[in-house]
């Protein structure tokens, strides 16, 4: 937001331009007292009003707004459904293990019944064969963390390679005191969970009726009988729930490997470059585009010498899944539109063989060459839904398209007309699950 901002220093025009906004985020601390929802209400306000008072430069086509959102939210993303839903199924499969091993314990205490009701008949109260009882389970239970704890330690390194290297924090999974004091306490829990109902029913006075049957193992009582089968009904519906999850689950997975997400992603590697932008322009090496074309020529040099790589390529803002989205205005030649109601796009810059090494399919026409040179005429490809959205029963390659907003890594610093030259395939660039946006790519960044 250079206007509002008041980046106005050197190399930012004087005066500032609105439309140039390079800044797509920022962190600050609200007030206190002051919750997102009415900051955001403000900022809305805000924006309604740089509409009203700048109806060229902030256009409704363009969808410009300012987004609050909390820091966690926006670190974690995603993957803070994710991570609940595991650990939603995680607690289930917990409650089956406390149910299942509840049901052991009642049916061996079937062959304690004697012994029970001899420490009763010596006088034993129903609270110290109580403590007896969950004494021995939390033992069990406490067993089992310490030997959980071990394998935590052993296979650490082995699960983490099993989870996807986007999950946010992943550097600072381990094992420290609040993961032993989270353990000691589902240890304890669980003990008591599973122990508890074993317990209340040895500590029942009824069982001296037990002492005068004479014989060991005699029958479980009707009422144990009951709570039995109440168990292995609950531990029945626990896995009848999870077992739907999981089919659920497998079930969206495999939609989601049918999504085709307009490029070949095996044998694919994405890495993030950024060039040092001092807070001095004139000590800035790449403030010249004939600086920075010589940077990127050596990367894709250097790049696709190393071993095992085939080809190298750089993209800007629309690089698939890159995280850098820049939504633009733009004029169709012959199409007379008003500022505020042009049509806009994706936009970003390639290098020449961007769409052949990510395996994106070409329907029409070419792909941009080394030929297309800044010295030569601008040239542009747009994907199969901007052009069935802006030339409905027309053939796009051929026509000419003007960027109306300068807000695009490796823009020109002037509008040209640039010739449409291909058509790409649809790309899923922001998720599988994202829908389509139009795009379009200029062949603007020199080697």
């Amino acid at each position: 937001m250079s206007g509002p901002a008041g980046y106005i220093a050197p190399p930012f025009p004087t005066p500032p331009k609105r439309e140039i906004r390079l800044f797509p985020g920022a962190i600050g601390r609200i007030k206190p007292g002051l919750t997102v929802a009415q900051a955001q209400s403000k900022l809305d306000a805000f924006v309604a009003g740089l509409r009203r008072q700048y109806p060229t430069e902030y256009p409704e086509s363009a969808r410009w707004a300012v987004q609050l959102a909390p820091l966690h939210q926006e670190v974690v993303g995603k993957a803070g459904t994710m991570l609940f839903v595991l650990l939603a199924a995680v607690s289930v499969v917990l409650l089956i293990a406390c149910v299942n091993i509840a049901s052991l314990l009642l049916a061996r205490s079937s062959a304690r019944h004697r012994e029970i009701s001899l420490r009763q008949a010596l006088g034993a109260g129903a609270w110290r064969l109580v403590r007896q009882m969950l004494t021995e389970s939390v033992v069990l239970s406490l067993g089992g963390g310490v030997l959980a704890l071990v394998l935590t330690f052993s296979l650490k390194g082995l699960l983490l390679q099993f989870v996807p290297s986007t999950l946010p924090r992943l550097q600072e999974v381990g094992v420290n005191s609040h993961v032993l004091l989270f353990a000691l306490g589902i240890s304890l829990i669980t003990g008591l969970a599973f122990g508890l109902a074993p317990a209340l029913q040895l500590a029942d006075r009824g069982l001296m009726d037990e002492l005068r049957q004479g014989t060991r193992g005699a029958a479980v009582g009707l009422r144990q009988h009951r709570f039995l089968s109440g168990l292995v009904i609950s531990e029945f519906a626990l896995s009848l729930v999870l077992l739907v999850g999981a089919g659920l689950l497998l079930r969206s997975f495999w939609k989601v490997l049918q999504v085709q997400a307009g490029f070949e992603t095996s044998h694919l590697v994405m890495a993030h470059v950024w060039l040092p932008f001092p807070n001095d322009p004139n000590l800035n090496p790449y403030l010249k585009q004939e600086k920075r074309a010589v940077f990127v020529r050596e990367v894709l040099w250097r790049v696709s010498r190393l071993p095992g790589v085939q080809s190298a390529v750089i993209g800007s803002a629309n690089t698939p899944f890159s995280g850098q989205r820049a939504l633009i205005n733009f004029t169709i030649d012959g199409n007379a539109a008003g500022k505020g109601e042009l049509p806009a796009a994706e936009a970003g810059s390639l290098t020449p063989d961007f769409s052949r090494t990510l395996g994106m399919p070409l329907v029409r026409g070419r792909s941009f060459t080394d030929a297309d040179t800044e010295t030569g005429n601008p040239v542009a490809l747009v994907d199969q839904t901007a052009a069935e959205r802006y030339w409905p029963n027309q053939d796009p390659i051929g026509k000419r398209i003007l960027q109306d907003i300068q807000n695009i890594p490796g823009a020109l610093t002037s509008p040209q007309w640039a010739t449409i030259v291909g058509i790409l395939g649809r790309t899923k660039s922001e998720g599988l699950d994202a829908p389509l946006l139009p795009t379009f790519s200029f062949r603007r960044i020199r080697t």
